[in-house]
């Protein structure tokens, strides 16, 4: 069997379908980028008054099309979110958002990674430290064997 030369006429056709196809699926990558990057470019006009985490999720969900993808134990112990409402980027808002809950976000594909910030501690919330002090304790006595004996050269 022989493969197919370029130059003949069934050789050219499958040059130019090849062609295509790339040209298509190059095409098609540079308007997924592109609509992910205008998803996180352009600005919205919102704002959160006291709301769970998840709710504001779904709002961010609803204006920019991206998904969320977190842990529930990452985000069960976040504080209801305040927010000014103002026009701002995904960005600008997730910046903000992490500065307030606690959490971290990253974009990929359309979708928000949500990741705890093991640093973050609330501002707001004064806890009160316990510290145990430590004192020297001298223990006196003798380690025994099995048939309560001293052994010898042992402290």
């Amino acid at each position: 069997m022989r493969g197919r030369n370029l130059l003949c006429p069934h050789g050219i056709f499958y040059a130019l379908v090849l062609v295509f196809v790339l040209l298509f699926q190059s095409l098609m990558m540079s308007a997924v980028a592109q609509a992910i990057t205008t998803r996180t470019e352009k600005t919205y006009s919102i704002g959160f008054k006291n709301e769970p985490i998840l709710k504001v999720f779904i709002k961010i969900e609803n204006i920019s099309g991206l998904k969320f993808s977190y842990n529930q134990n990452d985000i069960k112990a976040v504080h209801p979110i305040k927010i000014v409402e103002k026009e701002r980027n995904i960005i600008q808002l997730l910046k903000e958002l992490s500065a307030k809950s606690g959490l971290n976000f990253s974009i990929s594909r359309g979708i928000v990674a949500v990741t705890p910030n093991v640093e973050f501690s609330y501002p707001e919330e004064k806890t009160n430290i316990i510290q145990k002090k430590t004192t020297d304790t001298v223990i006196h006595g003798s380690v025994l064997d099995t048939l309560n004996k001293p052994l010898v050269g042992v402290s």
